[in-house]
């Protein structure tokens, strides 16, 4: 069966912020074990997921934190659970840092069949 896809419109000014809840949302999930850290590598750290973000020149900043979901499936096999975990908390704390930039910037959507 082919995959289906909806199509959201995230407004070009609220794009960063909407990227970084996806992340944190994300991180969320893997840190509640609800997700595997694999969810990392198929989601935020997919090749196709962070070219686009780089073209649409989401912040470097950004970035530097949202390329490490890539590997946390890699660094939770190498190191200690308290080494991991506490990481991942670096992690979400950096995502949270980079939200505050946006305080008053909540982002904006919507589906590409609705009316303005």
């Amino acid at each position: 069966m082919p995959e289906k896809y909806e199509q959201l419109l995230v407004r070009t000014d609220t794009f960063e912020p909407f990227v970084l809840c996806l992340a944190l949302g994300t991180l969320e999930a893997m840190k509640s074990k609800i997700w595997t850290t694999e969810a990392g590598v198929w989601t935020i750290g997919r090749p196709t997921f962070l070219n686009k973000l780089e073209e649409m020149k989401v912040s470097g900043e950004t970035m530097d934190v949202l390329v490490q979901f890539d590997e946390l499936n890699a660094l939770e096999k190498f190191v200690e659970k308290e080494a991991f975990y506490n990481e991942i908390l670096k992690i979400e704390q950096i995502i949270k840092n980079r939200l505050k930039d946006f305080s008053k910037d909540f982002w904006y959507a919507k589906w590409t069949d609705q009316a303005s």
